[in-house]
């Protein structure tokens, strides 16, 4: 069976790799690269940056801060969104110029 998540840092993207474990929330199989052990059980990336999104919750998952996948959270992003709308332009399909007048990126 393989990995359930889709838990790309910049894309959303089905993971290759075979499972391992379930998570303890959700009952996913997941591979070793996605899930993270917790006093309540293994949990999977997508489990845990949903409970990351209640900021009280964050003191229960501060061993989270180092991790690449959830680093976001702890360095005071807000709750809407990890990027804003300057970081999505950079990427638009329409073009468009960052704030020093650049030209779009050439793989964009």
């Amino acid at each position: 069976m393989r990995c359930q998540c889709k838990t790309g840092v910049l894309f959303d993207h089905p993971c290759r790799d075979a499972a391992t474990t379930r998570c303890s929330a959700c009952g996913r199989g997941t591979c070793a690269v996605h899930i993270r052990a917790t006093a309540a059980g293994p949990r999977c990336v997508p489990c845990l940056r949903q409970a990351l999104r209640d900021r009280q919750a964050r003191g229960h998952f501060a061993f989270l801060r180092d991790d690449p996948y959830f680093y976001w959270y702890f360095s005071g992003g807000n709750d809407d969104a990890a990027y804003d709308e300057y970081d999505y332009q950079l990427f638009d399909e329409r073009g468009g110029h960052d704030d020093a007048g650049h030209e779009p990126w050439e793989g964009s």
